[in-house]
C-alpha cells in the first residue's frame, strides 16, 4: 500500500492513534527522558504516516533524506515529500524545493522544480520557502534577478517574527536592497530578532554600536549585546568583546581583559580571536604588551590552519619583513586561495614583493593582472607604472601602454590612476605635454582624501603653478604663486612633508607682492622635518650650520644632529656633511677613519664631493694610497665634479699611480677650467709657468695666476699661488717687472707660513733689488724662514730625547 493509500485511509477507523504515534516518534527522535532512539523514532513516524499524518511523513522523509536513524534513501524521501505536498504540506513542498535546488549524485539540480515547489509552499506563507525564494531572486538563481521581489518575499518571511528572516530583512533595509534604505526599520528588525535571543542579531547590533555604523557609537550598548550573544552561544562575541577592551576611547579599556576574551575565543576554536591575538602581539600595545613576533606567529598560524586569508596575509608580511621572500610569496599566494575569507589584496603584495624585493618585474606583472581580475583597480595602476618606469628585467618602456592601463584603472574608479595620468600629461612622455589636462587629472586625485597620492597630486599642482612654462600645445602656464600656495597648504594640512618643505622655500624667497617671511620659513621647515621628510631634515641642518635671519642661531650640535638623522635615512648630501664634520673636526673629534665611512656612503649615493674627499684622504693621508686616490678622482670626474677632474689632472701632471702625462693633465685642467674651477686655473698656470708638456709661456701663466688672485682665492694652494706670481713680478717675466707688487705677494704667501716667500723677502731686503736695502728686515724675515723650516725638526728632536729618557727608565 502506497503513501496515497495511507492518506486516503485517514478517514477510516485506525487501529492506532496517529497523533500518539507521531508524539512517540518525536520523543525518541529528541531523546526525551534520555530515551533517544532514532531507529525507533522512524518506525513510529512511518506508522503515523501510514494513517495520513503529514507531519510524521515530513519527519520520516527528513530521516531518509539525511540518513537519520536509517540508511539514506533520497528517492524514497522525495516520494514521501511529494505525497505529503499533495496532501497540503507546505513543509514538504519547501523540502522538495531545497532538494532540487541543491541536487546531488542521485538527484540532479533542477531549478525549475525548485522554484515551483518553493512557490507552492510560499502560497501558504511558509517562512522557510519565502526565505529561499528571496535568495533566489536576490542572486538570480533559477529566476531572473529581481531585488524588489527578493525584498517582498523576505518581508513576508519575517512577518511571523522568525529571527533568521528578520535578520536578513534588516540587512536589506540597511543596504537598500530592493527597497529604500531605512536604518530605523533595519534596527527594528535586528532588535526583534535579538528579543528572540537570536545570537547573530545580537552580535550584529553590538557591532553597529561598537563601530558607530548607522547608529551613534555606544560602547555600553555594544558590550551588552555582545554579552547576550555570548550567553546564547555566539563564539564570535569573544572577538568583539576583546576588540572593545582594546579601544583607546573606551572608558573601561583593559588590555588584559581583551587578551582574556581573545584567549577564551581561541579555546573555542574561533579564528577571529586567533587573528586578533596574532595581530596584537605582532604590533604590540604599549605599555601593556610589547611586540612579540613568536607569539604573533603562534596565533596567526592557528588561524592560518583554518585557511584564514587575513592570517596568511599577516604571516606573509612578517616573512617579508624578515627578508624571507620565498616564504612570503608562498603565504601571500595561499592567502588568495583560501575558501575561508580569501585575501585578494595579497595579489598586490605579491606584485610589490616581486617588483621591489625579488626584482622580477615580469612575475610582478602576472600578480598585478590577477589583482585586476579580482576587481582591484590598483593592479592596473601598477601595470601602468611598470610600463612607464624602467625596471631591470622588465618590459620595454612603453608610455602608450602605460597610458592605456592608467585609463583602465581610472575607469574602474582609481584615484591613484589620475595622479599618474597627470604626470604623463605634464611631462609629455606618452603624448604631447598638456598642462591643463595634467592639472585636471591631479585635481581628481587630490579630491579623494583616502587616496595615498592625494597630497602628491596637490603638490604637483603647486609645482606646476610656480613653473611659468609652455606645454607642447603652445599653452603658456603663467606662474601663480598665490594659487600654488593654496595647493601646498591643502597637502600640508595633512602634515605632508614635501608640501611643508615647498612652503618653507616660498616663505624663504618670497614672491611678487609678498616679502620673505623668515618665521614661517623656519616653522614650515621644522614641521616638514618632523614628518621625517629627508630633504627638510637636511635643509634644517644647513640653517643651523649657517644661522638664519636672527630666527635660528648657529648651532653646530643641532646642525650635525640633523645631518646625521638625514644621513642615516640615506641622504648622500647629509652623509657628506657628516663626513666633513669628522674630517674637519667640527663639533666632533677629528677622525679620518669615521669620515671615510660616511664619505663612502655618500659616494655610493653618487655624491661627487664625497668622492673627492675620499680621493684626498688617500692622496694626502698619512698612509698614502695613490691607486685609491686615482680611483676616487676618476669617479668624481665621471660624476661631473670639476674638482675631481682637477685632482685627476694633478696625478697625470706629477705622474702618481699613472705615467706622467702633462698633455693629459692639461686636457683635464682645461675641462675643469671650463666648469669654473679655480684650482684648475692655478694648475694650468703652473703648466705654462714651467713648460710641462707645452712651450714655456710666462705671459699665459701670469694671466692665469692673476685671474685666480683677482677673486680673492684662499684655498689650499694660496701660498704657492702668491709666491709664483711674486716670482714673475720680481723678475719681470710674462709682464713688467714690479718689485713692490712682488713684495706684497711674498708677504701674503708668508702670511700662510710659506718659508720660500719669507726667504725671498729676506733676499730682496738684503740686496735692495728694486726696494731700499734693509738688513734688519732681511734678518727678521730670514729668522722667520728658518724657524718655519727647522722648528718642526727641533720639536721632533726634543720628543726623541724624551722618548729615549723614558725608555732608559
Amino acid at each position: 500500500m502506497g503513501i496515497g493509500d495511507w492518506i486516503k485511509n485517514a478517514i477510516q477507523p485506525m487501529p492506532e492513534n496517529p497523533d500518539e504515534l507521531f508524539l512517540l516518534g518525536l520523543k525518541y527522535r529528541n531523546g526525551e527522558d534520555g530515551e533517544q532512539d532514532l531507529e525507533k523514532a522512524n518506525k513510529y513516524f512511518e506508522a503515523a504516516a501510514k494513517h495520513g499524518h503529514t507531519a510524521a511523513a515530513d519527519y520520516l522523509a527528513e530521516s531518509l533524506r539525511y540518513g537519520i536513524g536509517t540508511k539514506r534513501d533520497i528517492k524514497r524521501a522525495i516520494a514521501i515529500y511529494e505525497e505529503a505536498e499533495k496532501a497540503g504540506s507546505a513543509e514538504a513542498a519547501c523540502s522538495l524545493g531545497q532538494i532540487y535546488e541543491g541536487g546531488d549524485e542521485e538527484v540532479p539540480s533542477d531549478m525549475e522544480k525548485a522554484v515551483k515547489y518553493f512557490e507552492k509552499a510560499a502560497e501558504k506563507d511558509y517562512a522557510p520557502a519565502l526565505y529561499s525564494l528571496s535568495h533566489l531572486y536576490l542572486h538570480g538563481d533559477g529566476v531572473e534577478k529581481n531585488e524588489e521581489k527578493a525584498f517582498s518575499f523576505m518581508k513576508r518571511a519575517a512577518a511571523n517574527g522568525e529571527s533568521i528572516p528578520l535578520t536578513a530583512l534588516a540587512r536589506m533595509y540597511r543596504e537598500g536592497i530592493g527597497t529604500e534604505v531605512d536604518i530605523n526599520a533595519a534596527i527594528d528588525c535586528y532588535e526583534k530578532a535579538a528579543a528572540e535571543h537570536f545570537d547573530m542579531a545580537e552580535c550584529i547590533l553590538g557591532a553597529l554600536y561598537f563601530e558607530g555604523t548607522d547608529v551613534p557609537k555606544d560602547y555600553e550598548k555594544a558590550k551588552n549585546y555582545f554579552l547576550q550573544a555570548l550567553e546564547h552561544g555566539n563564539d564570535e562575541a569573544y572577538s568583539w568583546l576583546g576588540s572593545l577592551y582594546t579601544q583607546d576611547d573606551y572608558a573601561e579599556r583593559d588590555i588584559s581583559r581583551a587578551v582574556s576574551y581573545f584567549e577564551k575565543g581561541v579555546e573555542k576554536e574561533n579564528e577571529s580571536c586567533m587573528l586578533h591575538l596574532g595581530q596584537l602581539y605582532r604590533r604590540g600595545c604599549e605599555p601593556e604588551i610589547k611586540p612579540d613576533i613568536e607569539k604573533a606567529k603562534k596565533y596567526l598560524n592557528l588561524a592560518a590552519e583554518k585557511e584564514n586569508g587575513d592570517a596568511l596575509f599577516a604571516l606573509g608580511s612578517i616573512a617579508r619583513g624578515e627578508g624571507l621572500y620565498d616564504s612570503a610569496a608562498e603565504l601571500f599566494i595561499a592567502a588568495t586561495q583560501t575558501d575561508n575569507d580569501p585575501d585578494i589584496e595579497a595579489w598586490m603584495e605579491l606584485g610589490s614583493l616581486f617588483l621591489f624585493k625579488k626584482q622580477e618585474p615580469m612575475k610582478a606583472l602576472e600578480f598585478y593582472k590577477k589583482a585586476l581580475e579580482d576587481g582591484i583597480s590598483e593592479g592596473a595602476v601598477m601595470i601602468g607604472r611598470i610600463y612607464s618606469e624602467p625596471y631591470a628585467g622588465g618590459p620595454e618602456t612603453d608610455f602608450t601602454k602605460a597610458l592605456e592601463w592608467f585609463n583602465k584603472a581610472a575607469e574602474m574608479g582609481s584615484s591613484s590612476a589620475h595622479f599618474f595620468l597627470g604626470r604623463l600629461h605634464e611631462d609629455g612622455r606618452a603624448l604631447p605635454s598638456y598642462f591643463k589636462r595634467a592639472i585636471e587629472e591631479y585635481k581628481i586625485c587630490a579630491a579623494d582624501a583616502d587616496c595615498i597620492y592625494a597630497e602628491d597630486a596637490a603638490c604637483a599642482i603647486g609645482d606646476l603653478l610656480q613653473s611659468d612654462k609652455t606645454d607642447s600645445t603652445g599653452f603658456h602656464l603663467e606662474a601663480n604663486p598665490e594659487e600654488a600656495k593654496k595647493w601646498y597648504e591643502k597637502a600640508a594640512a595633512n602634515s605632508y612633508g614635501p608640501a611643508l618643505y615647498a612652503l618653507s622655500i616660498m616663505y624663504r624667497d618670497g614672491w611678487e607682492g609678498t616679502a620673505p617671511a623668515p618665521e614661517k620659513t623656519v616653522s614650515c621647515l621644522e614641521k616638514a622635518a618632523e614628518t621625517d621628510f629627508v630633504p627638510a631634515i637636511y635643509a634644517l641642518g644647513c640653517l643651523y650650520e649657517s644661522g638664519f635671519e636672527n630666527i635660528l642661531p648657529r648651532n653646530g650640535e643641532k646642525s650635525l644632529a640633523c645631518y646625521r638623522k638625514a644621513a642615516e635615512k640615506g641622504n648622500p648630501s647629509a652623509q657628506y656633511e657628516v663626513g666633513l664634520a669628522y674630517s674637519r673636526g667640527k663639533v666632533v673629534t677629528e677622525d679620518d677613519a669615521e669620515a671615510a665611512v660616511w664619505f663612502k656612503k655618500a659616494a655610493q649615493g653618487g655624491h661627487p664631493g664625497a668622492m673627492c674627499e675620499l680621493g684626498e684622504l688617500a692622496y694626502f693621508g698619512e698612509e698614502k694610497d695613490f691607486a685609491e686616490a686615482f680611483h676616487w678622482f676618476s669617479m668624481a670626474d665621471a660624476s661631473g665634479s670639476s674638482l675631481g677632474t682637477t685632482l685627476l689632472g694633478l696625478m697625470y701632471d706629477i705622474g702618481q699611480h699613472v705615467q706622467q702625462d702633462c698633455a693629459k693633465a692639461k686636457e683635464l685642467y682645461e675641462k675643469a677650467l671650463s666648469a669654473g674651477n679655480l684650482e684648475a686655473r692655478f694648475y694650468l698656470a703652473n703648466i705654462y709657468r714651467f713648460g710641462r708638456g707645452v712651450p714655456q709661456d710666462y705671459e699665459k701663466a701670469r694671466s692665469l695666476y692673476e685671474d685666480v688672485i683677482s677673486v680673492g682665492y684662499e684655498g689650499y694652494n694660496a701660498p704657492y699661488l702668491y709666491y709664483q706670481m711674486a716670482e714673475l713680478c720680481r723678475r719681470g717675466k710674462g709682464g713688467p717687472k714690479d718689485t713692490n707688487r712682488a713684495v706684497a705677494l711674498y708677504e701674503r704667501a708668508a702670511g700662510y707660513g710659506y718659508p720660500d716667500a719669507m726667504q725671498a723677502l729676506a733676499d730682496l731686503y738684503r740686496s735692495g733689488d728694486g726696494i731700499p736695502e734693509d738688513e734688519e728686515k732681511a734678518q727678521e724675515w730670514e729668522r722667520k724662514a728658518n724657524e718655519r723650516l727647522y722648528g718642526n725638526m727641533k720639536e721632533i728632536a726634543a720628543m726623541q730625547q724624551r722618548m729615549k729618557a723614558l725608555a732608559e727608565k
